[in-house]
């Protein structure tokens, strides 16, 4: 399993769990923010930014336990 989130390439921090489903493959999720967003894009039916990025998402998560 990837140890980076999908949307913005962020470690995925220990004991976080979250996924959205992208262009029907299950992607990996640093936190609630990334699949928030992640999610919007899939809802909106916008999944071809995925596919057309040159990096990724340059607003970056911070995990705070």
């Amino acid at each position: 399993m990837p140890n980076t989130c999908f949307h913005c390439d962020e470690p995925i921090p220990k004991g976080i769990n979250l996924f959205v489903t992208i262009d029907k493959k299950k992607q990996p999720m640093c936190c609630i923010g990334c699949q928030a967003v992640a999610q919007t894009i899939v809802d909106n039916n916008l999944t071809q930014y995925y596919q057309f990025r040159t990096e990724p998402d340059s607003k970056r998560c911070r995990f705070n336990p």
